[in-house]
């Protein structure tokens, strides 16, 4: 299994139609084999991680990649974030009166 410096995600192409995905990730394995459940005719995985080393290697339609930006976080200011603390607060007691009371009857 790899370690944490050696984890590793790739994704490449050599046509314009199959994309070809590896990663030592886990989270990876799972999400490339349950679409490889849901879409058997357009995934294939080529090697499972348990054959090689840890690595998930498969094939899937190159129109399924899509990169997303990270997104930036909300700017509060002082008053706003000791605001939203608060409520938090409010609604975390709540819930575990909630708790409480439906645990005690």
């Amino acid at each position: 299994m790899a370690n944490k410096e050696e984890i590793d995600t790739y994704a490449g192409y050599t046509s314009r139609d199959a994309l070809f995905f590896s990663s030592t990730e886990k989270v990876w394995h799972n999400k490339i084999r349950k679409l490889a459940e849901q879409y058997p005719n357009d995934i294939t995985i080529i090697k499972l991680p348990e054959d090689n080393d840890g690595c998930i290697y498969a094939k899937m339609p190159v129109k399924w990649l899509k990169l997303i930006p990270k997104k930036e976080g909300r700017k509060l200011s002082e008053e706003q974030r000791a605001a939203a603390t608060e409520r938090l607060r409010r609604a975390r007691e709540n819930k575990l009166k909630a708790q409480t009371s439906s645990s005690a009857q």
